[in-house]
């Protein structure tokens, strides 16, 4: 199936942002901590480059920085793919945001569209 061909629940845009992330093992615990940049997001979640592998199904916390906003979010690790390049791409669907978080999310999409980033 090709890209044109997967529906998505939310349209997606390219958007740079630079993101911290805690990842928790089984207990809760925190377990580690990573950068990584986002390659797309949407309301519903996000394509996040990586250095380092991490366990699919894991729950992380996500600090994401939109230019004067940060906002911290939770999330699930969803999809995992190493790309040609022997880079680590994991899809990561958002866990219950707020009408706030969307809110900036969308302000954000609506701004990268209008750059020409789609």
């Amino acid at each position: 199936m090709s890209e044109k061909d997967v529906k998505r629940d939310f349209p997606r845009v390219t958007k740079l942002l630079f993101t911290g992330m805690s990842s928790f093992d089984e207990q809760g615990e925190g377990a580690a901590h990573s950068l990584g940049r986002t390659l797309n997001i949407s309301e519903g979640g996000m394509l996040l480059e990586v250095a380092k592998n991490m366990p699919f199904q894991l729950k992380v916390n996500l600090r994401l920085g939109f230019q004067e906003d940060i906002i911290e979010m939770e999330g699930n690790v969803v999809h995992l793919r190493k790309t040609d390049a022997g880079d680590i791409e994991i899809g990561i669907e958002f866990i219950n945001p707020t009408k706030d978080q969307l809110e900036i999310i969308s302000q954000a999409m609506v701004t990268s569209l209008g750059q020409g980033f789609a």
